[in-house]
């Protein structure tokens, strides 16, 4: 049979909490209504409260487990989903880094024998070089041979004509 009670006498008879009380209100576990700005809690005793509410702990158990098994169920499958994502990320990193390896390797070997082929350019060019000083240096000692002749010769037995024509014939014999 349905008595009615204060806020504070159904948390003695439910031994609760008034705060508790309140939140059954207000999510519909309890009947009550306002009188005259207080609550009037309609409750019924041919039902003991302590077996409603262990029965509400039993349900409310078995509901956790429950809950828990397939929360649990779920984590672990993102777990699974996470450490699958994580090692195809981590192969896909190590075949990049394994691939970005082999083209420095090709591009430090391109670098290596364009510059094998520069230093060889370069000696040629010095070879050549020196040869050329070589060459510059013995036509200047034969320039001034050909001046020291040209010195001795008089000008009286010779005309400046046949000078020209000794001085260009010995420059043409480099």
């Amino acid at each position: 049979m349905p008595i009615e009670m204060s806020i504070q006498q159904a948390a003695e008879y439910f031994n609760v909490s008034a705060q508790t009380v309140r939140r059954r209100l207000n999510t519909g576990q309890l009947l009550g209504k306002k009188v005259k700005g207080r609550w009037v809690i309609k409750v019924d005793t041919s039902v003991p409260p302590l077996d409603e509410r262990e029965q509400g702990r039993e349900d409310s158990a078995q509901d956790i487990d429950e809950v828990s098994t397939d929360s649990i169920l779920k984590l672990q499958q993102e777990i699974q989903r996470l450490i699958v994502q994580f090692q195809n990320e981590k192969t896909r990193l190590i075949n990049q880094q394994k691939q970005e390896g082999e083209e420095n390797a090709k591009f430090i070997a391109q670098v290596e024998a364009e510059n094998k082929g520069l230093r060889g350019q370069l000696e040629r060019t010095e070879i050549a070089q020196t040869r050329f000083e070589a060459v510059v240096l013995e036509l200047k000692e034969q320039i001034d041979q050909v001046k020291l002749k040209l010195d001795y010769i008089s000008p009286d037995k010779m005309t400046l004509r046949q000078q020209k024509q000794i001085l260009k014939s010995n420059i043409f014999k480099i």
